[in-house]
């Protein structure tokens, strides 16, 4: 990592941990504060563009019920690399692990987020996820749970 690279690392690890923590308290107010709305979600099944605080919500419940119902207690989400693509937007990819207790549920799986500093606060607007193997989580951020 150069040295401009590693000054984004700790922004993103900032979103990461937030986030992850947010989730695991079912704080939405924590995790909605990372994200800008409309945002931009991408699957295998396709893209959907989350366009209000009520669908962004949803899709947070929907995401929280998935981890009730399989007992998750962490989300290990390593960074593999992060880039300034300009001064105001950070790509980064990371892995997220997805435990109940030291059992790994599902296979790790990789993300690709765009980071961009919208005023003072850096959110995501962007996220991309290589989900296989897990069906149900896959169409919670797809929208296709919803639609169901």
């Amino acid at each position: 990592m150069t040295a401009h690279e590693h000054s984004a690392f700790p922004i993103v690890k900032t979103i990461l941990d937030g986030t992850g923590r947010a989730l695991l308290r079912k704080c939405f107010l924590s995790f909605a504060q990372y994200f800008t709305v409309p945002h931009v979600i991408e699957t295998f099944e396709g893209s959907r563009t989350v366009a209000s605080f009520a669908e962004f919500r949803g899709l947070f419940d929907g995401l929280v019920t998935q981890y009730e119902r399989r007992g998750v207690t962490d989300l290990v989400r390593n960074c593999l690399e992060v880039k300034f693509r300009d001064e105001n937007t950070i790509l980064c990819a990371h892995e997220v692990r997805i435990m109940s207790g030291s059992q790994l549920l599902w296979r790790p799986y990789p993300v690709f987020s765009e980071v961009k500093r919208i005023g003072q606060h850096w959110k995501v607007v962007r996220t991309s996820y290589a989900i296989e193997g897990n069906p149900a989580l896959a169409d919670v951020l797809s929208g296709k749970a919803e639609q169901d």
